[in-house]
């Protein structure tokens, strides 16, 4: 915790003087300058703590032995969804999905939509904007 201000001020004191002394380079030397901060930090963090305290800290740890039955359960327990789901019973209705009513189009139906589509096409083909080539 006492290297966190000092680094933080450092960083922010390059950064100014990145933007102000070489403002197109400004993005490249923060991305580069936060990759250092990050590295010095995870070298610092692992010299302190090392790799043996955390895997005595974390709680999950002792779980590992128990996951090949949680994933057998998920496993059996989608299985059972998808039988259950797939099932005619009493859950689902047997009265059928009523049927949906086609919006006329307006004026004449389809046919006069496909009639107004072909002359139109017909029209742009003999102006020549559209060619069967």
């Amino acid at each position: 915790m006492q290297l966190l201000i000092p680094s933080l001020v450092a960083l922010l004191v390059g950064v100014a003087v990145a933007f102000f002394i070489l403002p197109n380079l400004a993005p490249m030397i923060l991305v580069a300058g936060g990759g250092f901060a990050i590295l010095a930090a995870f070298l610092v963090h692992r010299a302190e703590f090392g790799r043996r305290e955390y895997d005595q800290a974390t709680w999950q740890y002792n779980l590992r032995k128990y996951a090949s039955y949680v994933i057998v359960g998920a496993i059996l327990l989608g299985a059972y969804g998808f039988y259950a789901m797939n099932q005619t019973g009493a859950a689902s209705s047997s009265a059928p999905l009523p049927m949906l009513e086609v919006p006329k189009i307006g004026g004449g139906g389809l046919e006069s939509v496909m009639r107004t589509a072909a002359g139109r096409i017909n029209d742009l083909m003999r102006r020549g904007r559209i060619s069967t080539d």
